[in-house]
């Protein structure tokens, strides 16, 4: 995952179809809790089988642990439009395990304006 647009805090674009390097990933990530504000992510584009190292998967993993608390307080959501309903039906799937290990949901939605509409309800409650 690549988070491309964090000028529109309290939304943070991510495109899934490209990486970055790890350290520059939880550099941002990091960043973002700092604000210590409620945030969203939308995610888009196809997601590309990263090939992480085992110590790349180890660090987000301890990086996650260490961050829980702050990730489930100020993460609302991971919004990921994916218009294909048999793609969204594979990751809904994915996204019950990716809720247990980051704190916060991934909500599947259509298209970008489902995804403005789940925005504003998750960051007005």
């Amino acid at each position: 995952m690549y988070i491309h647009r964090v000028e529109n805090f309290p939304v943070v674009e991510i495109d899934c179809s490209r990486s970055m390097p790890v350290d520059e990933s939880l550099a941002v990530f990091s960043e973002l809790l700092l604000r210590k504000q409620p945030f969203v992510f939308i995610g888009s584009g196809s997601f590309q089988d990263e090939q992480n190292s085992h110590e790349d998967r180890k660090k987000v993993a301890l990086w996650v642990k260490a961050h829980k608390a702050e990730l489930t307080a100020f993460v609302q959501a991971m919004i990921y439009i994916q218009p294909d309903k048999a793609i969204q039906a594979v990751l809904r799937q994915f996204a019950e395990n990716y809720e247990k290990f980051s704190g916060y949901p991934m909500i599947m939605v259509e298209n970008a304006e489902q995804a403005n509409q789940t925005v504003q309800s998750l960051l007005s409650a």
